[in-house]
């Protein structure tokens, strides 16, 4: 679980300004969406579901020992490349380009993003 010594390195300045940043663009994405004439817009409840999940994922990537990775980290780069590769033939075409992956018919996803951070630690592997 959650080791113990981890908690003293957390720069809590450095998490405070992150969610105080998070704060500040949760009011302002209410207050343009706001229209006391309309119906209400939930923009900003879509925002605090992506703030709730970006937190969980980095309590999680705390948790985890990045070591752990190295051993596999030719495996990911493999398995990306192969995304990329079925995006190429496979992929579904939107707004006149070639990049998504589509989830359950009407989600889609871009490949390119998830390839960003298993590229950067290879290429940090490789290079010693």
């Amino acid at each position: 679980m959650f080791e113990r010594r981890l908690y003293y390195h957390i720069d809590w300045a450095l998490l405070l300004a992150i969610l105080a940043l998070c704060g500040l663009g949760v009011a302002m994405i209410y207050s343009t969406t706001s229209d006391p004439t309309r119906a209400a817009s939930h923009m900003h409840v879509t925002q605090l579901y992506a703030i709730a999940i970006g937190l969980v994922a980095m309590i999680v990537t705390l948790t985890l020992d990045y070591r752990t990775f190295t051993d596999k980290s030719h495996l990911i780069y493999l398995g990306i490349l192969g995304l990329l590769v079925y995006v190429l033939f496979l992929g579904a075409v939107q707004m006149g380009a070639r990049r998504w992956i589509t989830l359950n018919g009407a989600r889609s996803v871009a490949a390119r993003t998830q390839a960003v951070l298993p590229r950067l630690h290879s290429m940090a592997l490789l290079d010693g």
